[in-house]
């Protein structure tokens, strides 16, 4: 079988354990894994699941824009379905030379293509957590300029400036608390990692689809995190 994958860091780590869900349901074999490109930005052909994983197989680049459908309700109870299984192999494949660092307390900034809440609700829930963490927060995020616009000098102590997208994620997964808007980074995190997630949504931004929230409350039940949807007049 061939994997086909789409997208960034997180899209790419959900679509592999929804690869391997498939292969345990139909009993087939991973032959191979294609990182589709056509039409994606270029933080999205970049292959994070070698980095992350110890695949096995070939992984190639392809100028085509198939892939699992990782957040389709569908292949979301696939994946619960052989759950314990695809975790017990991510988790035997996964790479443990990342250097990261973890905290009780991450909060997850998401700007530009992606961004589903604007930058007064993100001071605002970090000002809230923050309070009962200061001692042991992290803030990482995709665009450290302007998070360094929206937070310095306040918690100039607490930004985790890694510039490494993927021991970011290491450190979604091993923190304990988790805080951030709709994001398949953290939301891959979340399904692996042993941390409790967050997720706010704003309801009136066409960034989230209305399937992407239906998904995402399915995925809660199953998985330790908690979906928070908030209307326009809310934040």
């Amino acid at each position: 079988m061939i994997l086909n994958v789409r997208g960034s860091l997180g899209t790419q780590v959900m679509e592999y354990l929804v690869g391997l869900a498939q292969l345990q349901m139909t009993g087939h074999e991973l032959e191979e894994i294609h990182i589709n490109t056509k039409d994606t930005a270029d933080h999205s052909k970049v292959d994070y699941l070698s980095q992350i994983f110890d695949l096995g197989v070939p992984v190639q680049f392809v100028d085509d824009t198939k892939k699992v459908g990782c957040f389709k309700k569908e292949n979301l109870e696939i994946l619960i379905k052989y759950f314990s299984d695809v975790k017990k192999e991510a988790l035997w494949r996964m790479k443990r030379d990342f250097l990261f660092r973890s905290s009780h307390l991450l909060f997850h900034y998401r700007n530009g293509d992606r961004k589903c809440l604007p930058d007064s609700f993100y001071r605002q829930l970090w000002s809230i957590y923050f309070h009962d963490f200061q001692d042991d927060a992290l803030f990482i995020g995709n665009d450290h300029q302007r998070i360094e616009e929206l937070y310095y000098p306040m918690y100039k102590n607490n930004l985790l400036k890694s510039n490494s997208p993927v021991a970011d994620w290491y450190s979604c997964m091993y923190s304990d608390l988790v805080i951030g808007g709709f994001s398949m980074f953290t939301i891959s995190a979340a399904v692996l990692g042993r941390n409790r997630t967050k997720i706010y949504i704003n309801k009136d931004n066409p960034v989230v689809s209305e399937s992407d929230i239906i998904s995402l409350r399915y995925l809660s039940d199953s998985f330790n995190i908690t979906t928070i949807e908030v209307n326009e007049n809310e934040i």
